[in-house]
């Protein structure tokens, strides 16, 4: 039988102060597994930023979504 451990991280409280934190944590992780490829979620394209920082050397493709709609969706 063949068995996998991995690391979790949990963060007692939400916000963007744990952005940080949490791409640094994946980046480890994408290294010690030979990830060359990231996709990041972006409202606002700060948290994209600071992925192009954090992941120099790695493709990094940062997706949003449209915000401000008019009206509801039907």
């Amino acid at each position: 039988m063949s068995a996998v451990e991995r690391k979790t991280l949990y963060f007692t409280s939400s916000g963007k102060a744990n952005t940080e934190a949490l791409l640094k944590f994946v980046k480890d992780h994408a290294e010690d597994r030979g990830v060359n490829h990231i996709v990041v979620a972006s409202t606002t394209g700060e948290t994209g930023v600071k992925a192009s920082e954090v992941f120099k050397s790695f493709n990094v493709v940062v997706v949003t979504h449209h915000a401000g709609f008019t009206q509801p969706s039907a």
